[in-house]
Order: structure tokens, then C-alpha cells, then sequence
């Protein structure tokens, strides 16, 4: 998939990053935070996707994590 573009004008606010772009950098499927069925305005979406979690840094944590503190088998 190309990426979006990264940044849009935001009426007389200047260039504001692109939500797609963002969800896109993320590594999230298309429309994930960005779908207009969600309902969220630009800064909603920007505002989730700045709190969100990247998936694949997650996968990295716990991987390390479950390498260093194997469970113990009861």
C-alpha cells in the first residue's frame, strides 16, 4: 500500500499531520482509527492514534519479555 499523504491544511491552521498517514505509519490496517463509520473528527482520530500502541513494538516487548521471564510450568 503507498502511503498517505503526511500532512494536510487545516484552514488557516497550517499543515496538521494526516491521521491516515499516522494509522498508516503505525502499521494499522486501513480505517482502523480513520473510518468515518468510527465517528472520531481529525483530532479525535490524531488524539487516539498519539495514545495508541504500535502492534508490532508490542509483539517486540512481550518477545523479550517472555524470553528473559520464561513461565515457570506448575
Amino acid at each position: 500500500m503507498t502511503a498517505p499523504a503526511p500532512a494536510r491544511d487545516q484552514e488557516g491552521q497550517g499543515l496538521r499531520p494526516s491521521p491516515g498517514f499516522v494509522e498508516w505509519l503505525m502499521g494499522l490496517p486501513p480505517g482502523w482509527v480513520t473510518d468515518p463509520g468510527v465517528g472520531l473528527t481529525a483530532n479525535q482520530q490524531l488524539t487516539a492514534l498519539g495514545n495508541g500502541v504500535l502492534p508490532l513494538q508490542a509483539v517486540a516487548a512481550l518477545t523479550s519479555l517472555t524470553e528473559a521471564f520464561p513461565a515457570s510450568e506448575a
